[in-house]
Order: C-alpha cells, then sequence, then structure tokens
C-alpha cells in the first residue's frame, strides 16, 4: 500500500523511566521520538516529586539513539500566565539550551501572543488540543495531539486512531508522559504500549519526530 500520513511519538518532560523504558522499546521497533525537556530539570523534578535527567544527560541521550530534542521552557511554568518579558526569556533561554526547532508548550498553555514570540526562535509548537493534524498543518504553531492517560488509553483504541491518519493522509501525534507508574494519571502500562507499537509498525504511514515532518510539509 502507498505512504500516507504521519504519526510522531512524543514524550513530555523527560522523566527518567522514559529514559530507561519506554524509548528502548520503540527503538526495539525502529522508532524514534521526540521528547521535551524543561531546562531546570532538577526544580520541576522536585515540583512534581518524579525523578527527571538532566538536560545534559537528556542532550546525550537523544544525539546517540537519533531521537528529537524538543524545548519545554525553563521552568515549566503555563506561557500565558506570563508577561511577555518572561515568556521571551523562557523561550529564549530554553532554544539556546536545547538547539531545538520544535516547541512543545508547557502544559499546552498558548495563545496568538504566545504564538508570535514562538515564531522568533522555533519552526513549530504542540499545543494538548485533541485530534489529529492536516498535511500540511494549517498552523504550524497550534499542533494538535493526543494524549496519553489512564482513562483513555488502550492498544486497540489508539490502533484505531493510527489507522485513521493513514486513511486520512492526516497527522497523529501521540503524547506520552509516565510509563508503568501507578500513581501518576498520564501513565501507560508498557505492556500496552509495546501491543500497540507492534501493530502500527505495519501501518504504510511516515514514522517521525516532529521536526522531520515539519520539515518535509513546510515547503509543501
Amino acid at each position: 500500500m502507498r505512504t500516507r500520513g504521519a504519526i510522531s511519538f512524543v514524550f513530555d518532560d523527560g522523566y527518567s523511566e522514559i529514559m530507561s523504558e519506554a524509548l528502548p522499546l520503540l527503538e526495539k521497533y525502529g522508532f524514534r521520538a521526540t521528547i521535551a525537556v524543561p531546562v531546570e530539570t532538577e526544580k520541576v523534578a522536585n515540583i512534581e516529586q518524579a525523578t527527571i535527567p538532566s538536560l545534559a544527560s537528556w542532550r546525550q541521550y537523544c544525539q546517540t539513539h537519533s531521537h528529537e530534542l524538543a524545548a519545554h521552557g525553563v521552568n515549566h511554568f503555563a506561557l500565558s500566565t506570563l508577561s511577555d518579558e518572561a515568556v521571551e526569556n523562557e523561550l529564549r533561554e530554553s532554544k539556546n539550551q536545547t538547539g531545538a526547532t520544535t516547541l512543545i508548550y508547557p502544559g499546552g498553555a498558548f495563545d496568538e501572543r504566545i504564538n508570535k514570540i514562538a515564531e522568533k526562535y522555533f519552526k513549530a509548537a504542540r499545543t494538548t488540543q485533541r485530534g489529529w493534524n492536516t498535511l500540511p498543518p494549517n498552523n504550524f504553531f497550534a499542533l494538535n495531539t493526543f494524549n496519553a492517560t489512564v482513562k483513555n488509553f488502550s492498544a486497540w483504541k489508539w490502533n484505531l486512531w493510527a489507522f485513521n491518519a493513514w486513511l486520512n493522509n492526516s497527522w497523529l501525534i501521540e503524547t506520552y508522559h509516565h510509563v508503568n507508574r501507578d500513581r501518576f494519571s498520564h501513565s501507560v502500562k508498557l505492556v500496552e504500549l509495546e501491543a500497540h507499537l507492534k501493530f502500527i509498525r505495519h501501518l504504510p504511514v511516515q514514522f517521525a519526530t516532529i521536526a522531520e515532518v515539519v520539515s518535509s510539509n513546510q515547503n509543501t
């Protein structure tokens, strides 16, 4: 069958089990991901009572395993609550520290004001708005996603959403946070994730990072 549509995997916040458990699973099936990591990982980890490897560790991991490192702000603040100057500082510093071309809005918070500032530093940005994206997207700085949680994630359901990306020649961005962490609502079972990956690897869609999909569609 002819290749149609695209699927990207995003892991928000850079928790330790993403590096140790989730990404090795993706790599087992030949997938790469976009990893969104705040600059101040230690501060964010303390607030969220989680473990997050340093930005330097994530930078090295992404370089070694060919994943995309995305910007996620400095302090993981909701950008819409900040002044223009503070937003500028958050985005400029996260750009400088990660070298990213993709921004993952912390908490998904964005508006037209945030978009204009983001456009100075990045080529695209992902929101937490639910849905597929057209190819090319209508707005590279308001990319939709499906956010995996305990309540909504199952292999069969997400397999259908992936099939829809091929059927409608659309772009599906799958967003994950934790794996095998029962106390977090945004956690999925590793066994369910593997069942999903086993199925979708046979779909004739483009599996690529956000930066790669953006690059192949910005001039179309």
